[in-house]
C-alpha cells in the first residue's frame, strides 16, 4: 500500500512539471510568444499568461518571455519570479527596475528604497542616470535628496518639463509652496511647462488667492496647446471654486462625451458630475435629464452617475430622503469632488458634522480654499464643537486677504463666543466699512455693543434701523429691549404701548416691564391683550409662568392644555420642550390638588422624554404621593441615581416607604436626606433641617 501511494506520488510531480508548458508542448518558444500575445488581446489574459510561462520555460535566457509573463500573471509571487528572471538575463532597464521594486516583498520602506537602490546600481553605466536615482528616493518620500539631484540637473544643461514638475512637486510636498511656484514660474518662461506643471502653477496661485493670475495659467496653457481633458477639469474645478459656474459649464462641455471612437472614460464621467451640480446649483432640473441620457454604460459606476443626477433632484425637491440615496452609490463615486462636495453639505444639513469635515477635507484643494466652502467647512466645524479650528479655518483664508461677509460674519460671532473681543470687535469693523447699508451687519454691531454693554450705541444703532426699516418688527423690538437691559421699565412700557410692531410682539416685552416693577396684575393683563391679538405658543407660555407664579394653578394648566392642543405637532420635534410643558401641566394641576389619571400620565411622559430632570422627577414623585401611589413612587425613586443626589426627592422616597410601613428603611432615607440637605442641591428639601431630625425622632421612639 505504502509503495502504491509513493508512486502515485511520484507520478502526481512529473504531470505537474510537464504541465507548465503542456499548453505549448508542441510549440517554440517564440510561437507560444505570439500565441500568448494573441490571446492577451483577445482579453484572456489567463491563458495567455500560461502561454508566456510555457516560452519562458523553453527559453529562460530570453528576457522578452520573462516580462511578457510578469505582465500577466496572476499574483505577485508569480509576477516577481518572472520580472527578477527578465532582470538576470540582461532587461536591465528603468522600466525593469521599477516594476522589481514594487513587487518586492520588503514591508519596510528603508529597505524598499535600499533594495531599488541596489538594483540602480546594476544598470549599465550609461543608464545610472542621476535624474533615475532621484525619482527614487522621490518615490520612497525622500524628498530632499531628489531635490539635491535634480537642482543641478536642472539648472544646467538638462532643463526638460518632466525635470521642472518632478522639481516642483518636490518642493511642494516638502511644503515649499514658494519654491515650487518659482521654479514652475522660470519653465513657464523657458516654455518648459506642458499640462501638468500649468495645473500645478494654476493650483498654487489659486491656494494663494491669486485668481487673476491662475486664470491667466489656464488660457496660456490653452494658447500653448497643452489644455488637455484633465486641464479642462481643473480649469472648471477653479472657476467653480470663485462661483463663476456659467463658465465652468463652458469648459465642462467640452468633455462631457468622448471623443468620436473612444469609450467614456473616467474623465467624462467627473465632468457630467461637476456639471450636475452646477445644475442642481443652478435649480436645471432639465440639464440633469439630460446628463442621465449620456451615461449609457451597464457597469457599476454608470448607474451611481445616474442615482446622482437622481439624488440632486430630490435635493432641488427638498426630499428628505436624498441624503439615504447616497448610500446605494457614494462607494462607486467617492472622491469625486461634486459627489463629494454635495454629500457634504447633505452630512451637514443631518447635523452629522464629523463626517461632512472629513468630507470637506477630501475635496481637491481648488475647492477647499474656495472662500464659500471655507466658511462651510468652518461652520461645520464650530457645530461638532471646535470652535478653535473653526477659527483657524477663517484665519487661513482672511490671512490672504480674502474676506467676505459670510467669513466675517462667522468668525466675528466664533470669535465672540470664545471671548476674543478683540477679533470680534476687528471683524465687525470691517463689515461695517466693507457693508456699511447692510441691515444685518448693523444690527449685528448693535448686538455686539449690548453684549459690551454700551446700552446707549446699541439703542441708537436700532432706533436708526428702525427708522430706515418700519416694516422691519424686529429693529423696533431689539431697540425696545435694549431699553429694558437699561432698566428703565416705565419708558420700556411707553414705548411698548406706543410702538409699531404687532402688538403681540410687544406684549412679552411689556409683561416683563410689569413683573420688574412688581406688578404681576399688569404683566398678566399686558399678556392678555396680547393674547387677544394672537395667541402664540411663547406669549401662552409667559402667560401661564404668570399665572404659575400668583398661584392661579388651575387657569395657568388650561393654558398648558392649549399648547400641548393646538401646538402638539411643532412640540413633536422638540423632545425637551415637551417635557417641559407635560411637567409644568402637570405640577399646575398638582399644586391645586386635581391629581386624576391624565396628571399623572402627564408627569410620567414627561419623565420618560428628560429621565434626568430632577424638577420632572419631583413632579411625578409629588403626584404619585399626593395621590397614595405609595408603591409607585418606590418604583420610581429607589434606584434612581438622580434621587440618590437630591434630598428632597429622597424625602419623597422615605414618605413612601414609611406609608407602606417600611419603618427601618424609612429611617435611613430620612437620615438620607437630612445629611445631604445642607449640599448645594438643585432642589430645596421643603422642610427644614430642624423638624425633619425630630420627625425622625419621634419616627424611632414610635
Amino acid at each position: 500500500m505504502k509503495m502504491r501511494i509513493g508512486v502515485w506520488v511520484l507520478l502526481s510531480g512529473i504531470m505537474l512539471i510537464a504541465g507548465c508548458g503542456g499548453v505549448a508542448k508542441d510549440m517554440t518558444a517564440e510561437e507560444a510568444f505570439t500565441k500568448g500575445n494573441e490571446l492577451l488581446e483577445d482579453g484572456d489574459r489567463n491563458k495567455a499568461y500560461k502561454y508566456f510561462e510555457a516560452a519562458a520555460k523553453k527559453d529562460p535566457q530570453e528576457p522578452r518571455y520573462s516580462w511578457a509573463a510578469a505582465q500577466s500573471a496572476p499574483d505577485q509571487n508569480a509576477a516577481f519570479v518572472h520580472v527578477e528572471s527578465a532582470w538576470k538575463n540582461g532587461l536591465k532597464n528603468p522600466s525593469t527596475l521599477a516594476l522589481l521594486a514594487r513587487l518586492s516583498f520588503h514591508t519596510d520602506k528603508r529597505r524598499k528604497m535600499e533594495y531599488a537602490l541596489d538594483l540602480f546600481s546594476q544598470l549599465p553605466d550609461s543608464l545610472q542616470k542621476p535624474e533615475l536615482r532621484g525619482d527614487i528616493f522621490f518615490r520612497y518620500g525622500e524628498l530632499d535628496s531628489s531635490i539635491a539631484l535634480w537642482m543641478p540637473l536642472y539648472y544646467g544643461d538638462h532643463a526638460t518639463p518632466s525635470l521642472c514638475f518632478k522639481l516642483a512637486n518636490a518642493y511642494q510636498r516638502t511644503g515649499n509652496a514658494g519654491k515650487a511656484r518659482e521654479l514652475l514660474e522660470h519653465g513657464r518662461r523657458g516654455k518648459l511647462l506642458e499640462a501638468p506643471g500649468y495645473a500645478m502653477l494654476a493650483t498654487l496661485h489659486a491656494l494663494d488667492y491669486a485668481y487673476d493670475e491662475a486664470g491667466k495659467v489656464y488660457e496660456e496653457a490653452k494658447a500653448r496647446g497643452h489644455y488637455t481633458k484633465h486641464l479642462h477639469l481643473e480649469h472648471a474645478t477653479f472657476l467653480m471654486a470663485q462661483g463663476k459656474l456659467d463658465k465652468a459649464e463652458q469648459v465642462l462641455e467640452n468633455v462631457l462625451r468622448p471623443a468620436q471612437g473612444d469609450n467614456d472614460s473616467a474623465v467624462n464621467i467627473r465632468a457630467r458630475l461637476l456639471t450636475g451640480y452646477i445644475a442642481s446649483d443652478k435649480k436645471e432640473p432639465q440639464r440633469l435629464d439630460v446628463l442621465r441620457e449620456m451615461s449609457e454604460g451597464d457597469d457599476p459606476v454608470h448607474k451611481a452617475e445616474r442615482s446622482f443626477y437622481d439624488a440632486l433632484q430630490l435635493i432641488m425637491s427638498d426630499s428628505t430622503d436624498a441624503l439615504e440615496s447616497f448610500q446605494s452609490f457614494y462607494q462607486h463615486l467617492a472622491g469625486a469632488a461634486a459627489v463629494d462636495l454635495v454629500y457634504a453639505r447633505q452630512r451637514a444639513k443631518a447635523g452629522d458634522y464629523e463626517r461632512a469635515i472629513v468630507l470637506y477635507r477630501s475635496l481637491p484643494a481648488l475647492l477647499l480654499r474656495s472662500p464659500t466652502i471655507v466658511v462651510e467647512l468652518a461652520a461645520a466645524q464650530a457645530k461638532s464643537g471646535d470652535v478653535d479650528k473653526a477659527l483657524g479655518t477663517l484665519s487661513a483664508m482672511h490671512v490672504k486677504g480674502t474676506l467676505s461677509k459670510a467669513s466675517l460674519e462667522l468668525f466675528r460671532d466664533l470669535a465672540f463666543r470664545k471671548q476674543i473681543f478683540d477679533k470680534s470687535k476687528a471683524a465687525q469693523a470691517v463689515l461695517e466699512e466693507k457693508y456699511s447699508d447692510d441691515a444685518g451687519v448693523r444690527y449685528a454691531g448693535a448686538m455686539l455693543a449690548l453684549r459690551e454693554n454700551k446700552v446707549d450705541t446699541a439703542i441708537a444703532i436700532l432706533t436708526k434701523l428702525a427708522k430706515d426699516y418700519p416694516r422691519e418688527a424686529q429693529f423696533e423690538i431689539a431697540r425696545i429691549s435694549a431699553i429694558a437691559v437699561k432698566g428703565d421699565y416705565d419708558r420700556v412700557i411707553r414705548e411698548a404701548d406706543a410702538g409699531s410692531a404687532p402688538k403681540h410682539l410687544l406684549a412679552g416685552l411689556k409683561a416683563r416691564a410689569y413683573r420688574r416693577k412688581g406688578d404681576l396684575a399688569g404683566a398678566e393683563k399686558a399678556l392678555n391683550d396680547g393674547l387677544k391679538q394672537k395667541r402664540t405658543p411663547k406669549l401662552l407660555l409667559e402667560y401661564a409662568d404668570i399665572l404659575m407664579v400668583q398661584e392661579k394653578h388651575t387657569m395657568a394648566a388650561e393654558v398648558y392644555q392649549e399648547i400641548m392642543t393646538e401646538h402638539e405637532e411643532r412640540l413633536s420635534s422638540d423632545s425637551i420642550g415637551n417635557a417641559m410643558l407635560l411637567n409644568n401641566f402637570a405640577w399646575a394641576q398638582i399644586s391645586d390638588g386635581n391629581i386624576d389619571d391624565q396628571v399623572l400620565d402627564a408627569a410620567r411622559k414627561a419623565h420618560e422624554l428628560s429621565p434626568s430632570n430632577p424638577h420632572i422627577l419631583d413632579t411625578y414623585a409629588t403626584g404619585l404621593i399626593k395621590s397614595a401611589k405609595w408603591k409607585e413612587c418606590i418604583q420610581l425613586l429607589e434606584n434612581d441615581s438622580v434621587a440618590a443626589g437630591e434630598p428632597r426627592l429622597l424625602f419623597h422616597l422615605a414618605t413612601a416607604l414609611e406609608k407602606r410601613n417600611q419603618i427601618n428603611r424609612a429611617v435611613r432615607t430620612y437620615r438620607e436626606a437630612y445629611e445631604m440637605s445642607d449640599s448645594s442641591a438643585t432642589l430645596p428639601l421643603g422642610i427644614s433641617r430642624k423638624k425633619l431630625s425630630s420627625y425622625i425622632d419621634g419616627l424611632i421612639e414610635r
